[in-house]
């Protein structure tokens, strides 16, 4: 192969199309798909880079007219070239660029140099009045992140398996029994709050770990708490990783060069640790699959379910879903035979679930018509308040009222063109937050 196609690192609709450059003789048997090169580019031969996406050795123009490629790295690993070819499915499905794609897939090859502080103020004697003062003049930036510590564990506690329930240990062993004819599986673990669906994912983890393959966990960015991460610690010890939108580039880059490498066997995180380069991955695992969080706001604009599945069929690793109230999309699958639907009906350790009552407010006595709290809701608040306990209220919607209603009749104002209730605003307007009507 003597002519490279190569996506150019300029952002921009018209340059979204490979150009292709000869080759090298030095790199013909070294280049390849996925390789990053810096190529030049346009009139002036600037030096441009940019990113393998084929080979061939049939010029697509007249052979003199075709510039050399300047240089390459490579390093490109085959899992990077798998997450090539996915970043090109990316961009077919959702209308982005290439460019975007790349950049969302691929981890950052460039890593930002930082000094601990630590070392700064020390040894360098350099004064943090007068790093303060660097940073607000851009001539640094100081980064502060979280390191979550790492207590010693027992040898049992660190590898030891749960108890699991009747239910529980019937879809780990539905799954891993069939672990090798169903090499893309797909299934969602639909289960009531603390039916111990995490248990689940970890057994299942662990059978893929015990196969020296790995497992990527997405979880909503709020619920990657420290309690979330210790059950894996606890469970799995120095194999697990995390990556949050709180970290630099420089640190998701050594995370995933730690994957890379097989330092680590199970990648916890948002969305982004979907594109861990493992090179077996073996399941992935998206807890709370019903989460908006899991859509990306901006170029490339995909959604992390579909591209797991995209992922797991390329690279034969299970995808399981996990939700209490799945999402329309998945729930409609598992009609459809596309996932295989198992359900946890009832809690771990037989804890019993919370008792939930509903208030009508049509329904309350006169005098309490003020109050934009039910008398029962007064009443347990009173009663919790009493015994020096602590409550939490929910208001789980936009603006100051979900509704207005007439308390006579119980007419709700609604949208003329929408028939949903509108919403009333503290500005004293009221709102639909389906097409945007507005009223006083």
């Amino acid at each position: 192969m003597i002519y490279a196609d190569v996506i150019v690192n300029i952002t921009a609709h018209a340059l979204d199309r490979p150009f292709q450059y000869r080759i090298p003789e030095a790199l013909r048997d070294k280049l390849e798909v996925g390789s990053v090169v810096t190529v030049p580019f346009g009139n002036g031969n600037r030096p441009v880079t940019g990113y393998v996406i084929g080979l061939s050795d049939q010029p697509a123009l007249e052979p003199e007219r075709i510039k050399e490629l300047s240089e390459a790295v490579l390093d490109a690993s085959d899992e990077e070239k798998r997450l090539t070819g996915l970043a090109v499915w990316i961009r077919d499905r959702y209308g982005s660029t290439m460019l975007p794609a790349l950049h969302t897939v691929l981890p950052v090859k460039r890593k930002v140099q930082a000094l601990p502080w630590e070392i700064v103020t020390e040894k360098l004697h350099v004064t943090p009045a007068v790093l303060n003062a660097m940073a607000k003049k851009g001539c640094i930036r100081i980064e502060r992140t979280r390191v979550y510590r790492k207590p010693p564990l027992p040898e049992a506690l660190a590898h030891g398996a749960v108890s699991l329930n009747e239910q529980q240990q019937a879809i780990v062993d539905s799954i891993c029994g069939r672990w090798e004819e169903d090499l893309c599986g797909r299934y969602l673990i639909q289960g009531v709050t603390g039916s111990g669906k995490t248990e689940v994912y970890m057994e299942l983890i662990a059978h893929a770990v015990s196969r020296s393959e790995q497992a990527i966990v997405l979880i909503p960015e709020l619920a990657l708490t420290y309690q979330t991460l210790m059950r894996f610690y606890h469970r799995f010890g120095d194999r697990v990783s995390v990556i949050h939108s709180r970290m630099s580039e420089g640190e998701r880059f050594d995370q995933f060069e730690r994957a890379k490498n097989g330092d680590i066997d199970v990648m916890i995180g948002p969305r982004s640790a979907l594109f861990t380069p493992f090179p077996h991955l073996g399941i992935i695992v998206i807890d709370e699959e019903h989460e908006e969080s899991y859509r990306s706001g901006q170029s490339p604009r995909y959604h992390a379910r579909e591209v797991a599945f995209q992922r797991g069929r390329m690279e034969n690793a299970k995808v399981v879903l996990g939700s209490a109230t799945p999402s329309l999309e998945a729930s409609w699958a598992g009609r459809r035979g596309e996932l295989t639907i198992f359900k946890l009906n009832q809690r771990a350790r037989a804890v019993s679930l919370p008792e939930v009552s509903i208030a009508d407010l049509r329904t309350e006595p006169r005098d309490s018509t003020t109050s934009l709290l039910s008398r029962p809701l007064r009443e347990r608040m009173e009663d919790c308040l009493g015994k020096g306990d602590q409550m939490m209220l929910f208001l789980n919607r936009r603006g100051y009222a979900g509704f207005v209603t007439c308390r006579s009749c119980g007419h709700v104002i609604k949208c003329p063109h929408c028939d949903v209730s509108l919403t009333l605003h503290a500005s004293g307007r009221l709102a639909c937050h389906y097409c945007g009507y507005e009223t006083p």
